[in-house]
């Protein structure tokens, strides 16, 4: 009775402490995705205000002149991008843009995330018109999705830029 009451409770020790390794492991993983979401507005932040879109968006066709943008795809150390990713980056910053045309800013998309419509010019006027060049406002989601212990995660942070 005595060496099965010990083997139960080994099992059950054994069981906690593997649960608790995996916890671990995970709680790792959102601290790097989360700081290196952090990061990333941090450096929005950090760029010269008129060029965030240019600089950060998805077409590397309005990127300012004799500068190579970063874009909208960044990578994240320790951690691997989820299999359906195209790029193989975990992070990706995300505009309210036309799905047909990434470099253009728009206005009257619907996303609630980004509280969006909004106008984002300050003309007092929510229009379908490219705001590329003319944001006062400047919505943003950076998103790190990757593949971890647990499966396929992410973890998202919203917010807004302005000029200061």
């Amino acid at each position: 009775m005595a060496i099965v009451t010990l083997t139960v409770t080994l099992v059950g020790i054994t069981g906690s402490i593997l649960a608790g390794d995996r916890l671990q492991y995970v709680n790792r993983e959102s601290a790097l995705a989360e700081d290196a979401a952090r990061q990333m507005i941090e450096t929005l932040r950090g760029a010269p205000f008129a060029t965030v879109f240019a600089r950060y968006n998805g077409t590397n066709v309005d990127d300012p002149a004799g500068f190579v943008a970063p874009g909208a795809d960044f990578a994240v150390d320790g951690l691997r991008a989820a299999p359906d990713d195209p790029d193989g980056l975990a992070g990706r910053i995300e505009f309210p843009v036309d799905p047909l045309a990434p470099g253009v800013l728009r206005e009257d998309l619907a996303d609630a995330g980004l509280d969006m419509p909004a106008d984002l010019d300050g003309d007092g006027v929510i229009d379908g018109a490219n705001h590329s060049g003319d944001y006062r406002l400047l919505p943003v989601r950076v998103q790190v999705r990757w593949t971890g212990r647990s499966g396929v995660r992410q973890f998202t942070v919203e917010t807004v830029l302005c000029e200061r």
